[in-house]
């Protein structure tokens, strides 16, 4: 045997390049694990990565309106961008939730039901189009708002079927599995909104107006990006009978109380600080509520698919799911969230600048009532998968009127503060009613939301797939 040094060395070099080849090969396995999202675990790991993208990059557009508008110009940008998404996503009859419902029920047909969803959302958005340009004048005051500001919102109206049919494509990827695709489609809307906006700080030309304008076209944009994708999940077909349309909206119908709930008191808030207050405080509580809402990236990431997963599955199952969900998110947005309240202040004057400090109580505020929103949003899924739908309405309900009620007296005497804790306390009453629904209801115990050494072993066994590519 040839023991020289050269011989050693040519040896030893083979090995080292020998592992090198097999630590590459691995990586690239992980990473195509979890760019593929075949299974649960690689598909929330791939969709809390791209919200995090997102969370960066709509990080970056804030600061730019911010800092270029201020608080006044970016108050007339939202009530010009927030009624096309307001307005659209009120009038969605359910068909987010149908289609995720539908495919994944009747997946023999998923061509025409998806097509049938497209159709019968369009035709919505263009309602929803008709019904903000004829009624924003009345709902905006003109001794507020410019009447410049008044008819932009009204032309932007023309957007709403984007809107809408970019929420139920995104819905019918994330029914089929296909989480890759998803998770891009969602990431268009923000990068698409940031190219914009600086290009028209370059050229010059950013104004509330066309900055409005850079977030409600990002939905055609997106949908002109997803079309290849849509189009290799579904294909394009006119449905060959009335089937599609009666399953879709038999659904829809049920679960429209749920969806039209949710847009109300997650932009609500927005329409009422609008009429109530001023301008300036509506840039405050726009720029505030879209940050609180960024801590929303992991239970985001849970419910997107989560919520596919519970269809049919046995009560046990879905218990079981739904409480390790609702621990790991609550744990980790609340570690997320501690910083955050502690260092507000310098966090708005940071990122936005010194005219954003008279924020920093409602963003404290807006944070804490965020953590307990995701946690209420996800324990309701429960009840939808169980087919209750019903019940999550009047709860929904229930909130909303306490929102209204709290705001119409808080918001006029204490300003922004009043309105943060409007929202605040309608949220803990919902968080308590959801809780106290699981035995009235279901007969059985509601998710136990402390942390125990199980936990940390079936998060252990759910991260270790990762060692077995799909």
């Amino acid at each position: 045997m040839d023991l020289s040094p050269n011989r050693i060395f040519a040896c030893v070099l083979m090995v080292y390049e020998l592992w090198e080849v097999a630590l590459a090969s691995s990586i690239a396995a992980k990473v195509r694990w979890i760019f593929e999202a075949k299974d649960g675990t690689s598909a929330v790991i791939q969709t809390f990565l791209s919200r995090i993208l997102i969370l960066g990059v709509n990080l970056f557009t804030g600061m730019v309106t911010a800092r270029l508008l201020g608080p006044e110009g970016r108050g007339a940008m939202t009530v010009i961008s927030l009624w096309p998404g307001f307005i659209a996503y009120c009038c969605t009859l359910g068909m987010p939730s149908a289609t995720i419902y539908c495919l994944r029920n009747y997946s023999e047909m998923a061509s025409e039901l998806f097509s049938a969803a497209m159709i019968i959302t369009a035709v919505l958005g263009a309602i929803a189009g008709a019904i903000g340009a004829i009624g924003i004048p009345h709902w905006i005051s003109a001794a507020k708002y410019s009447p410049d500001t008044i008819f932009w919102a009204q032309v932007f109206m023309a957007t709403a079927p984007f809107s809408l049919l970019a929420l139920v494509s995104g819905a019918a990827l994330e029914a089929v599995g296909d989480f890759s695709a998803a998770n891009k489609q969602k990431f268009v809307v923000p990068l698409s909104t940031f190219a914009i906006l600086v290009s028209l700080y370059l050229s010059g030309n950013l104004t509330p107006p066309t900055a409005a304008f850079a977030y409600v076209i990002s939905a055609l944009v997106c949908l002109v990006t997803a079309a290849p994708d849509l189009g290799r999940a579904f294909g394009w077909c006119w449905p060959r009978s009335i089937l599609p349309f009666r399953r879709l909206l038999n659904h829809g119908v049920r679960i429209y109380g749920i969806d039209l709930l949710n847009t109300m008191s997650g932009q609500l808030g927005q329409v009422l600080v609008a009429g109530l207050l001023s301008p300036i405080n509506l840039g405050y509580y726009n720029l505030t509520m879209n940050l609180s809402r960024n801590l929303g990236t992991i239970q985001g990431s849970l419910v997107s698919v989560l919520f596919p997963k519970l269809v049919g599955r046995p009560m046990a199952e879905i218990q079981k799911l739904t409480e390790f969900a609702a621990k790991v998110s609550f744990y980790a947005l609340s570690l997320v969230s501690i910083p955050v309240v502690l260092l507000a202040s310098f966090l708005l004057t940071g990122l936005y600048g010194k005219d954003f400090d008279a924020a920093t109580v409602i963003f404290q505020i807006l944070v804490v009532e965020s953590i307990l929103s995701c946690l209420v949003w996800l324990l309701t899924q429960v009840f939808i998968a169980l087919g209750k739908p019903l019940l999550i309405t009047v709860l929904q309900s229930i909130g909303l009127v306490v929102t209204v009620a709290l705001m119409v007296v808080l918001a006029p005497s204490m300003g922004l503060t009043g309105a943060g804790l409007a929202l605040l306390c309608s949220t803990v009453l919902r968080l308590v009613l959801s809780m106290g629904c699981f035995p009235w209801v279901l007969k059985i115990s509601p998710p136990n939301l402390i942390w125990r050494r199980r936990d940390w072993q079936q998060l252990k066994q759910r991260l270790s797939r990762s060692k077995q590519p799909a």
